[in-house]
């Protein structure tokens, strides 16, 4: 067990959940929700410190600059600023590393500069609204001063004497006199700390006398600073239990047993703290540590049970009684599962893996490999993988529920033995009129009845070239018990005269039919009903699609098939081979689109929304056959290069009313061959919707579709119109360099100088 108590400065960082993004930073000026994920926005202020934290004074540190630091993976961000006024950093969710730094200095444009003052690091997963507190710490080393100051009511008249403690030093005990109501304590020299070192207080009565109350406070030490504080007791102080600790929480990092207990400290007299733990949701509570150092703020609880859930809740107490309890608090140390290759020749390492606090787990996919031998599944029982059958309980990717830790040792199957046929004959069985022959899938069978057969002791013949075989299994040997279809976990071994042996999973069932449903499909056809006991799910052949019409519902794509209408049953993919034990209907299961799927229009997607929203969500572009032939592909973007048609915007949904009001200028002035004219004009694969792009959604096709995925077949290292006019020079329009992915304006007249034309729509 091991008592922590909590680090605190003057500086806190609060995180808050505002927003919504995507896995890439946004275009400029994106509107809000129109990237694929979820985003955060961290405001950063400063907070009020801890009561039982002594530190600097506020303005003793001449802080003139911060920076924030975030890591994750591959990515960091990050962001500088003066002051913490308006501070915020926008990020995606996910596990974070966070590093604060507050700097003595600053350059005219605001980048941190001088020596480094303060340094905080926090790791924390970034999912819903919460609140994150940085701890901050002298970044340098050196020394410091302490002067700790505490004041009494003039009613209190027994303190005699007072005695104090600073971290590892002896007590240090000076007499009071009559009439003195006061006492500082002060320390020069004392080497800087990022943790903090406890000062304990003592106030008694006449020697030997009782004592009155103690006091506790976490001093921080700065180089060449002097922490300071004035504590002013009260009458109650010195005559009443302590208040009551709020703000337990229990936690645990993934993979230990061991619980953190934090909690805020709410009273300056306690003299210890009680901690009580209860292994039956708070029917029974047992005392887990009656001494936990007074003004300490954290606990660990070690070598939890897995399996067990502790609930948690503490009070303080001194000379005149306990407080209150806290609120509780509960964590849960799970069941873990771990995986053994069961082989020396076997190859790769699987972590260990903790289920979920319910029990539940879903069981990885083994990667272990051994040569000659196929891994077919997972057993508890190490001895049944050394004898016949090998028959695994679990499959790779199982959903289980477990009730205690779960050692697992993979299964392994001998390739040494190919079988090259299992067929039921129809001589030596006179239930079935024809031979029927089963599926060979890896390693395992699949053999489908017909409907009515008589299925009592068909016995199967298995062939094995240049091989005598024979079978033995379950539920008898040399003939199967055909009574009820087989299930995933009948097994039989094949064992040649040599003495090799080898494991297939037998499934035998009578067929059943399988029939899809388009599931509300614009376009396309289903497959034709198909029927077995195994069976395989069919692709999309029908080229099956939901469009509906443009602006009044989402699109979707094909995206497999799943045996309920909502996607919530069991899905298939194309190819998937599985048994049916009754007739089946699948739907087809319907996902959204993603960048570089061929769009309605046969062109290719560039740019997705996380959500449907304002009649659209998705932005194709025009095949490249659409590009003007004229000028090998080049148009202007007006006539008059002074045309100024007031279309600023640049941003992602702006390039349809962008080419409308471009269209209703340069058709008034009687234009008729210019860059917009061309895609307002253009008619493909049934849509006549197709407008110019504003920058932003010209920078998204180059960047997402092109360069990121080499798709579209655009002009190599040409640049293409824009629908958005030069915000500060209005005889040029912006286009974008499809080489680079980079933007620019030009005279709105250079299209015969080589500015490319592609359109856009959306959906």
């Amino acid at each position: 067990m091991r008592t922590q108590t909590r680090r605190f400065t003057g500086i806190i960082i609060l995180a808050v959940v505002l927003g919504i993004s995507g896995c890439k930073m946004p275009l400029a000026n994106e509107p809000d929700g129109s990237t694929g994920g979820k985003q955060v926005t961290l405001t950063i202020s400063t907070g009020t410190v801890n009561a039982r934290t002594v530190t600097v004074q506020e303005g003793d540190i001449n802080i003139a600059s911060y920076k924030l630091t975030a890591v994750q993976g591959s990515t960091t961000l990050t962001e500088t600023w003066a002051d913490l006024a308006n501070a915020q950093i926008t990020l995606e969710t996910g596990i974070w590393t966070f590093i604060l730094q507050a700097f003595s200095g600053a350059s005219e444009s605001g980048e941190p500069t001088g020596d480094l003052l303060l340094q905080g690091t926090l790791t924390k997963t970034i999912s819903e609204p919460t609140n994150l507190a940085f701890t901050m710490a002298p970044a340098t080393t050196g020394t410091g001063n302490v002067e700790i100051t505490i004041t009494w009511p003039e009613t209190i008249t027994a303190v005699s004497t007072v005695s104090a403690k600073f971290g590892e030093d002896d007590y240090v005990t000076e007499d009071i006199s009559s009439g003195t109501y006061t006492y500082t304590f002060t320390k020069s020299d004392v080497a800087s700390t990022s943790s903090g070192i406890l000062l304990t207080i003592g106030m008694m009565g006449a020697r030997p006398g009782p004592s009155l109350i103690t006091v506790n406070e976490l001093v921080h030490v700065y180089d060449n600073l002097t922490s300071r504080k004035t504590i002013a007791l009260s009458e109650t102080d010195f005559n009443s239990a302590p208040e009551a600790p709020s703000d337990l929480t229990a936690s645990r990092e993934v993979m230990s047993t061991t619980v953190n207990l934090f909690w805020t400290d709410n009273s300056t007299n306690e003299t210890a703290f009680e901690i009580q733990y209860s292994d039956d949701d708070g029917s029974n509570w047992n005392d887990l540590s009656t001494d936990v150092s007074p003004g300490a703020t954290g606990y660990d609880d070690e070598g939890l049970t897995r399996g067990t859930t502790r609930s948690y809740r503490i009070l303080a107490v001194n000379g005149f009684g306990a407080s209150e309890y806290s609120d509780t608090a509960a964590v849960t140390v799970p069941w873990l599962v771990t995986f053994d290759k069961d082989s020396e020749d076997a190859v790769g390492a699987m972590d260990s893996e903790e289920a979920a606090d319910d029990g539940t787990i879903t069981l990885p996919v083994g990667t272990f490999s051994r040569d000659g031998y196929t891994f077919a599944g997972w057993t508890t029982d190490r001895e049944s993988v050394m004898s016949w059958p090998k028959v695994p309980e679990y499959d790779d990717g199982e959903s289980i529920t477990m009730t205690e830790n779960l050692n697992l040792y993979a299964v392994w199957w001998s390739q040494s033995m190919e079988m090259t046929s299992f067929i039921f004959r129809a001589a030596d069985n006179a239930a079935l009129s024809d031979d029927v022959e089963g599926v060979i899938d890896g390693t395992g069978i699949y053999v489908t009845l017909p409907p009515g057969t008589d299925r009592t002791d068909l016995t199967p013949t298995v062939t094995h070239a240049g091989r005598t075989c024979y079978i033995s299994g379950l539920p008898n040997e040399n003939a199967f018990d055909l009574s009820a279809d087989f299930t995933d976990r009948v097994y039989y071994v094949v064992q040649a005269e040599d003495g090799n042996t080898t494991t297939y999973r037998a499934m035998v069932g009578l067929s059943h039919t399988l029939t899809y449903d388009d599931n509300g499909a614009t376009d396309g056809t289903v497959p034709d009903p198909n029927s077995g006991f195994a069976v395989t799910a069919a692709d999309n052949t029908g080229t099956l699609v939901r469009i509906p019409t443009a602006g009044t519902a989402e699109a979707f794509k094909f995206g497999g098939w799943n045996t309920a209408a909502d996607g919530t049953g069991t899905s298939y993919q194309p190819g998937d081979i599985f048994t049916i034990t009754e007739d089946i209907t699948l739907y087809v299961n319907w996902v959204a689109f993603e960048v570089g799927d061929i769009g309605p229009a046969s062109g290719y997607i560039f740019y997705a929304k996380s959500s449907f929203s304002d009649g659209w969500r998705y932005l194709e572009a025009a095949p490249a056959s659409t590009e003007p032939s004229d000028y090998t592909g080049y148009k202007k973007w007006a006539n008059s290069y002074t045309a100024d048609i007031f279309v600023d915007e640049t941003v992602i949904g702006t390039g349809q009313t962008n080419t409308a009001a471009i269209v209703t200028a340069l058709d008034a002035q009687g234009e008729t061959d210019y860059a917009a004219k061309h895609c307002d004009d253009l008619v493909v694969g049934g849509y006549d919707d197709w407008f110019l792009p504003s920058t932003d959604e010209l920078r998204a096709m180059a960047n997402d579709l092109y360069m990121d995925l080499g798709l579209g077949g655009f002009s190599t290292d040409s640049v293409y119109w824009s629908s958005s006019q030069c915000n500060t020079n209005k005889t040029y329009a912006d286009y974008v360099n499809f080489a680079n992915g980079s933007y620019g304006s030009g005279p709105k007249d250079a299209g015969m100088y080589g500015i490319n034309v592609r359109a856009a729509r959306m959906f």
